[in-house]
């Protein structure tokens, strides 16, 4: 059965009615669509039960209607921008949401439910028809034709709401990702220098489109971040797990991007392009971001090495002045409590960039990726098939549809169909 009624309170008093009058249980309910049970038991409790459909829905919600607008709002910007959410962080954002303020009523075992999503998405039908799902591909299915269509997607975007302007100013364009800087040095002057996951520590970088570097943001672990010392001079955070989150995301705006625009009174809107992790991508982040004219877009999905500029441009060079830098200071290894002030030291030498490769590496990032000066025929498409393994491996297959599936747009949740059981006939 439906968890919202089929019938109306007119109907279930004439059954109700009906099976007072001596009638059988059945009979009253198969007369009027009710199910016998419901019938049953308000015969046995005598009282009619609520059967409001908007009334059940709304004791159902959990949330508030501001609340539940508040969600349905932010599913839409991020449908809009390209990075529709997924079933899983629409409840995690519902959860986030019934904890800003106690409520009598809360979502069974303190986390909303798939049934809950589905009700939800009921509702929603009454404002708009459709919903943006989040249906991820491989790499390998990524096509020429699929990015083409995502950049033109961006660029209507930005025209409808008037941000066209903003592509041809530099200084108000800029590109922000997180990165693994190792704690252990290697060789002197290694190309390939790699990323120890278990000793690094996660920080974020932003560069803007005129070649200038803002100051960083270090993630450490919650196990270290209670031994740092008392004055640390670069913005810090921690994290359960020492990696990126929704929590030091806005905190990074907040303390760094926002403060850098206020002092060199940049003109807004900002537009700030990410990685497409959806953990950092919340509600208070969104909402945040409207606040102060910082228009947060996405590169596309499975194809961030291509199509960010951080990537493309001095994130390899800078972790290699950093393994210089631990080497002319005769260091083998670094503590994540002194992290914080060696660090630093290095961020200066950064952000001075006497010799200029790294806003030269930042601007050929830009470029590379056809976000400043605008133009998709820059993007190397080679380079997805050099890099994806699984196009290397079945080159002689073809490989049918690609990332165009992550914009589907449905009015209804999709269902799976139950599998039938095998029986066989026992002769």
């Amino acid at each position: 059965m439906s968890p919202i009624p089929k019938y109306t309170d007119e109907e279930f008093k004439k059954a109700y009615e009906m099976a007072k009058k001596g009638n059988s249980i059945r009979q009253s309910a198969f007369a009027y669509g009710i199910p016998v049970s419901t019938l049953r038991k308000a015969l046995v409790k005598g009282v009619l039960p609520n059967t409001d459909k908007h009334a059940l829905a709304q004791q159902l919600s959990v949330l508030t209607p501001e609340e539940e607008k508040r969600l349905y709002d932010w599913m839409l910007k991020c449908g809009e921008r390209g990075h529709p959410r997924t079933s899983k962080q629409i409840l995690t954002a519902a959860y986030e949401l019934s904890l800003e303020s106690p409520r009598p009523n809360n979502f069974p075992n303190s986390k909303p439910s798939k049934m809950w999503l589905m009700r939800f998405f009921r509702r929603v039908q009454e404002r708009h028809n459709m919903l943006c799902l989040n249906i991820m591909r491989p790499s390998s299915l990524v096509s020429d034709y699929s990015l083409q269509r995502n950049h033109e997607r961006l660029e209507e975007y930005l025209k409808k709401n008037g941000l066209d302007e903003v592509l041809e100013t530099p200084e108000r364009i800029g590109s922000c990702d997180d990165v693994l800087i190792n704690l252990i040095a290697g060789h002197r002057d290694d190309k390939n220098y790699g990323v120890d996951v278990y000793n690094s520590i996660d920080v974020i970088f932003t560069g803007l489109a005129n070649g200038k570097m803002l100051t960083s943001h270090i993630i450490y672990k919650e196990i270290h971040f209670k031994d740092l010392p008392s004055k640390v001079e670069l913005s810090h955070g921690a994290s359960e797990n020492g990696f990126l989150n929704a929590e030091n995301f806005l905190a990074y705006l907040k303390n760094v991007v926002v403060r850098f625009l206020e002092e060199n009174s940049i003109k807004r809107p900002f537009l700030l392009f990410i990685d497409d992790i959806g953990a950092t991508l919340d509600i208070a982040v969104y909402e945040f971001c409207e606040e102060q004219q910082i228009f947060l877009v996405t590169a596309y999905p499975n194809d961030v090495w291509v199509l960010t500029p951080l990537d493309c441009g001095p994130i390899h060079k800078i972790k290699t002045m950093w393994n210089t830098f631990l080497y002319e200071k005769r260091m083998k290894s670094v503590i994540p409590r002194n992290f914080g002030a060696i660090f630093a030291d290095f961020t200066k030498d950064l952000m001075n960039d006497n010799t200029g490769d790294v806003k030269a590496a930042l601007k050929n990032g830009f470029k590379d990726t056809g976000i400043f000066p605008w133009d998709i025929n820059c993007i190397d498409m080679n380079a997805m098939t050099t890099f994806s393994r699984t196009r290397k491996e079945n080159e002689n297959k073809q490989h049918y549809g690609h990332l165009e599936t992550r914009y589907v747009c449905t009015p209804n949740p999709i269902r799976r169909r139950r599998k039938k059981k095998m029986t066989t006939k026992c002769r």
